[in-house]
């Protein structure tokens, strides 16, 4: 009988080892299941056009640690460390050289920030948590969207003033948002992207790229409408505005095509 007994505890000994084996197994599979899910949050990155460089920052420093971009351009910063991140402009603590660069919060291990910079210079950052730890944005001028602003001055005005064989050019360039501001409607170039009247301000710039840098060609027919708009585009903050001198009349008389369509 006391054999008997013997077997049963060693039975039951034995189902106890083996639960809670599972037990321990199940939990470590979590635990590892946890611990790849946090390094592929890494992975998860801004969807967004504008970012043109990253930065890793890896708690010993920013790399790369100096990057150049254009005005108008995003640097996504990385925080890859174990640690909380606040990427701050210079110098520590008032961060006052570039004062909206920055973070004014720390930000946890596998989140990013970013910061798009739309004054030119060389500004110096540093990870406010660990201040020693920092590096350089170089902003430039954007480049020329094409040969016709680099041959050209901006008038008194602030805007360029084109005639027909440089608008062509821009008119062909898929990075330029070609506006008809002629009321009433009078005819338009081929190519054509927005038609809204010169005094309509409000609706123009709400068409418009919010890109204050990106190029805008306007005309209308004799050059009067979209001299106008192109001054109060200038006054919004654009930087690249084309105008066509002499409108569609002058663009007609160099030999090019204006379309008259009938549904407008």
């Amino acid at each position: 009988m006391k054999q008997k007994y013997v077997l049963i505890g060693a039975v039951v000994v034995l189902i106890v080892g083996v639960f809670i084996s599972y037990a321990v197994l199940g939990n470590n599979k979590d635990e590892l299941t946890s611990k790849k899910g946090s390094e592929e949050s890494f992975l998860v990155m801004p969807d967004d056009e504008n970012i043109v460089a990253t930065i890793v920052y890896d708690g010993t420093r920013f790399s790369p640690a100096s990057v150049e971009i254009k005005k108008g351009e995003t640097v996504l910063f990385l925080n890859k460390s174990s640690v909380n991140m606040w990427v701050a402009s210079n110098p520590h603590p008032a961060h006052t050289i570039l004062s909206s660069f920055d973070q004014f919060v720390g930000s946890k291990p596998g989140t990013t920030y970013q910061y798009t910079f739309d004054e030119i210079g060389t500004w110096r950052y540093h990870d406010h948590i660990n201040p020693n730890k920092g590096g350089m944005i170089v902003v430039t001028e954007p480049e020329a969207i094409n040969d016709v602003g680099a041959q050209m001055s901006k008038n008194a005005f602030g805007y360029f003033e084109v005639d027909p064989e440089r608008f062509s050019k821009l008119v062909d360039d898929p990075k330029v948002t070609v506006v008809n501001v002629h009321v009433p409607y009078s005819g338009e170039i081929a190519g054509t992207d927005i038609f809204v009247p010169y005094n309509e301000t409000d609706q123009l710039l709400a068409s418009l790229p919010k890109d204050k840098d990106a190029p805008i060609a306007l005309y209308c027919r004799s050059g009067g409408m979209s001299a106008v708009a192109s001054k109060d585009l200038v006054a919004a903050g654009y930087t690249n505005v084309y105008d066509l001198s002499g409108g569609m009349n002058a663009y007609k008389a160099n030999g090019r095509e204006v379309l008259v369509n009938e549904i407008q």
